[in-house]
């Protein structure tokens, strides 16, 4: 009723009122002209629009099943569509709905009855990782793996598979990877952090085999230490790993008896390249340059590659630091009874010859081809007990005694080279105590294990020579540097301890 009135009576009120008002004021033909005005915006405002009326349509979807699969696209704009319509019905927002795509939309509903139901996808089931033992044989692995011996049997008839996973080593890992339907898809078998195989094709029987390598980086590191008591401790207490420490007494072997000749205030200093796999570093790292200072002398090496792949340690000056004969047969030892025309003999009592060297180590230790040559004797040799005779060039033959036992394979006959491990460390036959009795004789005739006269090994090619000086003076510059600014540091720290 008030809208009525506002809409029709007040307006004709008004009207009525400002005619007679303007009748005083203004002449007849101005208050017809108002009047007609007036009207016109009346009509105008209270008017019907010729526009259709907009009506709020709910959209509700079919009853039918219709899900997604290949039309997740259509399905998720029509949701879309509807959740949006039927949000706006207490409050309509006209700019957002056309007519014309609602009922399109109501008409696809409709006709795409067809819709396949949805399939949730399974979870593939994790796979299972088995970290072999040493008591472990394949064969046990794949049956606590629930794979079967079966599967293990079909995989070894491939010859391809069958080298490739042979032996397995204690600290390997066997993974065995499903499909979703949890058949056994793929078998990995991870060597270590950087390399492992994987065996594919096992759903289908179509067996193949990837070689893979994780990606890896190389840093160079510099270490230096002071020998003080031992090598190994010294080295160890410097950072410096037991594998690294080995290298570096292979390297200076022909020319330090790391037995005998070890001085406290010894020193050396060593560059290493160490591998990274994701940040852990990888392996034991390989010495590519190296200083020992031992009794005042100086020795330098250098490890170089020529371009016939050759690879080798050189000298300063690009000879080889090998020489044809190991010094020490036998590393972590020390001289307990060295050459000597005349020496007490601790079982006879007596004074008798010497015509070898003793190095005292523990029992079991290593003991090592000191050249490369033929076996001409192995076995029990009276007070030598269980001993090696090995038959070099030039007329050298070399003895090895009171050995605890022989590694397999080594009878007479047997080819070795140098530092191939003959044996082990024992007190067999006449002795008191562990140890290696190391005899070196040319054309018969013994000489002094720890100061003959050793033949070098090759030197360098003279065509590489000028390209292993540039690679060598650059190792070893950077090698002195860094040696020089750690003795500068350890210099300053010292100095401060004192203040």
């Amino acid at each position: 009723m008030i809208l009525k009135w506002f809409l029709l009576y007040l307006p004709h009120k008004i009207g009525v009122t400002f005619v007679y008002m303007t009748s005083k004021a203004f002449p007849k033909i101005h208050t017809l002209a108002i009047l007609i005005t007036i009207v016109i915006i009346f009509l105008v405002i209270i008017w019907p629009s010729s526009e259709p009326n907009l009506v709020v349509i709910k959209v509700v979807p079919t009853q039918q099943p219709f899900q997604v699969n290949s039309k997740v696209e259509f399905y998720s704009n029509v949701q879309a569509t509807v959740n949006e319509t039927n949000s706006i019905e207490s409050e309509p927002d006209f700019a957002k709905i056309n007519p014309i795509e609602v009922k399109k939309l109501q008409n696809d509903l409709h006709q795409n009855t067809d819709i396949e139901l949805a399939t949730v996808p399974k979870p593939v089931k994790a796979p299972i990782i088995i970290t072999v033992k040493k008591e472990d044989t394949l064969s046990h692995i794949f049956e606590r793996s629930g794979a079967g011996v079966r599967l293990m049997m079909n995989l070894l008839n491939n010859k391809s598979i069958k080298q490739t996973i042979t032996p397995i080593k204690p600290g390997e890992k066997i993974e065995f990877h499903f499909d979703e339907n949890e058949d056994i898809a793929q078998v990995h078998l991870v060597h270590d952090a950087k390399y492992s195989v994987v065996i594919t094709g096992i759903v289908e029987k179509k067996y193949g085999i990837e070689q893979r390598v994780a990606k890896s980086e190389i840093k160079t590191h510099f270490k230096s230490a002071a020998i003080e008591l031992s090598l190994f401790g010294s080295a160890e207490k410097a950072g410096i790993n037991a594998n690294l420490t080995a290298q570096i007494m292979h390297i200076f072997g022909w020319d330090i008896d790391f037995g005998q000749d070890l001085r406290q205030g010894d020193h050396l200093s060593v560059l290493y390249e160490q591998e990274y796999i994701n940040g852990e570093s990888y392996g034991n790292g390989t010495v590519i340059a190296s200083q020992f200072f031992n009794k005042d002398e100086l020795f330098q090496a250098t490890l170089f590659t020529d371009s016939s792949g050759r690879t080798d340690y050189y000298n300063q000056d690009g000879k080889s630091m090998k020489k044809s004969f190991l010094r020490t047969p036998v590393d972590a030892s020390r001289v307990s009874s060295s050459f000597s025309k005349k020496r007490f003999h601790p079982v006879h009592q007596t004074y008798k010859r010497h015509t070898g060297t003793d190095y005292a180590a523990p029992s079991g230790t290593s003991i090592k081809a000191s050249g490369d040559g033929k076996i001409i004797f192995a076995g029990v040799k009276g007070g030598y007990g269980n001993a090696i005779i090995i038959q070099h060039q030039q007329g050298i033959t070399t003895l090895y005694a009171h050995m605890k036992n022989f590694k397999r394979g080594m009878r007479v006959g047997t080819k070795v080279s140098q530092g191939d491990v003959i044996g082990f460390v024992g007190k067999s036959g006449t002795a008191t105590g562990y140890h290696l009795h190391y005899e070196f004789r040319v054309n018969g005739v013994h000489q002094n294990p720890e100061t003959v006269k050793l033949p070098k090994a090759e030197p360098i090619n003279k065509k590489y020579l000028a390209e292993y000086m540039d690679h060598a003076n650059f190792l070893l510059n950077k090698l002195n540097a860094q040696r020089i600014a750690f003795q500068q540091m350890d210099e300053l720290s010292n100095s401060q301890e004192i203040l």
